[in-house]
Parts: C-alpha cells; structure tokens; sequence
C-alpha cells in the first residue's frame, strides 16, 4: 500500500471514530413536559445531547427561576433512559423513550425514596444546552482553607471554603 492511500486510509478511520462520538442519541434534544404532582402539574425541560461520546443534559422547571441546571449520570441503554437532577433536592428520573421516539415518560424519584411521581415529555425540537467553560486557575495567594461566619437572622453560620490549584 502506498503511502498516500496508507495516510488516507488513516484520515478516513479518524473521521469516522469522531463522528461516532458525537454520533446522535436517540433521546438528543429538548423535551417538554411536566410531573404529575397532585395539586398541579410542574412544567419542566430537559435538554439532552451526546458530546464527546457521552451523554449530559440541562434541566429547567417552567414554576422557577432554575435553568439550564446540568444533570449528572445521564445514561440512555436502548429505550431507557436515567439521569440525576441535584439542587436544593436531589432527584432520579427513569423513563423510557416510547417507539416512535417522540416522547419520554417514566418516574421522578426524590433521592430518599419518599415520592415517586408520573412524567411525560415531548420531543420539541434540538437541544439546547450551553457549555459552561472551565473556572480559571486561582493564584497561590488564594490556595487553602479559608474560615469565617455569616449571620442570617441573628444566627452565626461557620463558612468553610476549601480552595486547590
């Protein structure tokens, strides 16, 4: 084989590889909906996308000001579909991805157990997720364990801030 076809043999095995990073999931975009929560339903978006051959995501709950909240352990095996949403609670969503691809419905889970509601989403279009670029690195100045208080209506709170390079 010739040295040419040899380099563009290699080209060609390196595109298809890249591609197939960011080869498209089948639950890639922005999905509307809500949980079924007794009072009232609670309108959420979730934005999913695989990226560098890993699957992340966003969540945004229509009765908040929280956007675009990054999921963790976002995991999609075949027509399941599980992720973690942290904040003030922590939640676990299951779902499953129905045949026709055009909607997700399953549990919304609070991290201890104690609820456990029905949710229903609907493809609306691509995901619409923003990378969050990187902190920069902080001086040696700033590096180690910081301590102080704040007082919140009249009570003391210690603050513990850990800081590394």
């Amino acid at each position: 084989m010739s040295r040419s076809r040899f380099a563009a043999s290699v080209a060609v095995a390196i595109a298809c590889s890249a591609r197939g990073l960011n080869a498209q999931s089948p639950v890639d975009g922005r999905w509307e909906g809500a949980v079924e929560v007794p009072s009232k339903p609670v309108g959420l978006v979730i934005d999913l996308a695989k990226r560098n051959g890993r699957m992340i995501g966003t969540f945004s709950a229509a009765t908040s000001d929280t956007r675009g909240l990054p999921l963790a352990e976002v995991s999609v095996e075949g027509t399941a579909i599980r992720f973690l949403i942290r904040g003030r609670r922590r939640r676990i969503v299951q779902g499953s991805l129905s045949n026709d691809g055009k909607t997700i419905s399953g549990d919304f889970t609070t991290a201890d157990g104690t609820h456990t509601l029905p949710f229903s989403l609907t493809r609306t279009g691509d995901p619409q997720i923003e990378t969050i670029a990187p902190s920069p690195a902080i001086g040696e100045n700033l590096v180690g364990t910081w301590n102080g208080s704040l007082t919140v209506d009249g009570t003391a709170k210690r603050l513990v801030l850990n800081t590394v390079e």
